[in-house]
């Protein structure tokens, strides 16, 4: 035998001993396919999709949700509000306050503020940027409505003199709320300050323009139905 046959059979004898060891070891059943791999990745999205949903559900629960529907109101203003029917009750619970609002406008919450508007969509500045009203909220260093409320227009009379500025008292929630019409700013407004639990709570409804005929009107009646249903959550 030649050195090249010894080779020849030295390398077969190599090549078997691999063949036998790789036949050894365990490997799939079945190879999964294309098609099985995308319907396997489909699943597992909807799983993780619903997961989030439900996630979703729960956290909007927390904030918005029904009360009793026989919760009383605030003795605010004496224009007439829409029917409940017509209405949708939110209740924010971070920031301890509840109203309705008519079913034509659409709620952003952003932080600790809320805007009303009839515009759809996500926000800020979405929606919020063509708001007609804007919920804020923020501590009230101690001050009561009325400073609050006396500190905006000397602000205002500082910056125009003798500018003329409406005020009311009234009574939302049981606590001292002062509205005030004429502020200066972007557009005219008629604003609304409530102290309570140590909270600043100012409600802002623009333009407050009574030139303007049903977009006016439409606007009192959305300032109708949020000032004589807004209250809290706690009687602190």
């Amino acid at each position: 035998m030649t050195t090249r046959q010894v080779w020849l059979q030295g390398l077969a004898l190599v090549a078997l001993a691999l063949l036998t060891a790789c036949s050894s070891i365990p490997g799939p059943a079945v190879t999964e396919t294309a098609a099985a791999a995308e319907t396997r990745v489909a699943a597992q999205i909807r799983t993780q999709v619903s997961q989030e949903n439900d996630l979703m559900a729960t956290n909007v629960a927390a904030t918005v949700a029904a009360l009793p529907s026989d919760t009383p109101l605030p003795t605010s203003t004496s224009t007439a509000m829409p029917d409940a029917a017509a209405t949708v009750l939110l209740t924010n619970v971070d920031e301890g306050y509840y109203f309705r609002f008519p079913v034509a406008y659409h709620a952003v919450l952003y932080g600790s503020s809320l805007c009303l508007s009839l515009v759809s969509g996500h926000g800020p500045p979405g929606p919020c940027h063509s708001a007609s009203a804007v919920i804020d909220v923020r501590h009230s260093a101690g001050r009561s409505a009325t400073q609050v409320a006396d500190a905006l227009t000397a602000d205002a009379l500082a910056v125009i003199p003798g500018i003329s500025i409406e005020r009311a008292s009234l009574t939302i929630g049981d606590e001292e709320a002062i509205m005030l019409e004429g502020l200066p700013g972007v557009s005219s407004s008629r604003n609304v300050v409530i102290v309570h639990a140590n909270r600043l709570y100012t409600l802002i409804f623009m333009p407050w323009d009574k030139t303007q005929g049903q977009e006016y009107t439409q606007l009192e009646s959305l300032y109708a139905t949020v000032i004589n249903s807004f209250n809290f959550l706690s009687k602190d």
